[in-house]
């Protein structure tokens, strides 16, 4: 049943965002199954919120505490990360670019419903295409590149099948009526229409 759900993973993929400019250790972290809307694929984090079986983690491996202030405006979230500066002088900026390795294309799995006709089709699932994506981390001082990190493991979204419904049950077709049999011709004897030369005892010319 379509009903309202998620929106938890918006707040930590947006966190982990947050975490990857700010230069903070990831220690854990997983892309969901299929790419979501609000985020870049290869720069998601999903969580679930029962049980804590699927988690992100980072760690504030600087020499000072942190502050995390988030925010909503509209639909947009905010997540700002203020701390030191970055303590080494071999950058001064990070930037995340994502490139797409692989993808699968959709295929279209079919479900019988042996109570309809085989002109009925109903699309269940549009499905999704498969990718994978690897995430890199660039290092920047006074705007030239210095160094590139990748950010493991590379994220890999599923193919999920297109799935639709048709029915089975043949239409039966509509029983023809029978034909008149004068063909038109005005004539019920269906010797007359026939055609002289056609007949080789009816002394037509030949040549």
């Amino acid at each position: 049943v379509q009903q309202a759900g998620g929106g938890v993973c918006q707040l930590s993929s947006t966190l982990y965002n947050a975490a990857l400019y700010a230069d903070l250790e990831i220690v854990e972290r997983r892309n969901h199954s299929m790419p979501v809307h609000y985020v870049d694929r290869g720069r998601d984090a999903t969580i679930n919120s029962v049980g804590n079986i699927i988690d992100f983690k980072f760690k504030n491996n600087t020499s000072s505490d942190i502050i995390i202030i988030a925010y909503t405006e509209g639909n947009n979230l905010h997540m700002e990360i203020y701390g030191v500066p970055f303590e080494t002088d071999e950058y001064d900026e990070i930037k995340i670019r994502t490139k797409q390795t692989s993808s699968t294309s959709i295929k279209t799995e079919y479900e019988y419903d042996v109570t309809k006709p085989t002109s009925y089709e109903e699309v269940l699932s549009k499905g999704s295409k498969g990718y994978t994506v690897r995430t890199f981390k660039d290092y920047y001082k006074n705007g030239v590149r210095v160094k590139t990190e990748e950010l493991l493991p590379i994220s890999t979204y599923k193919m999920f099948p297109k799935k639709v419904r048709v029915g089975t049950i043949e239409e039966a077709k509509p029983t023809p009526k029978p034909s008149s049999g004068n063909g038109g011709s005005g004539n019920s004897d269906p010797g007359s229409n026939t055609d002289p030369s056609d007949d080789p005892g009816s002394g037509g010319s030949s040549s």
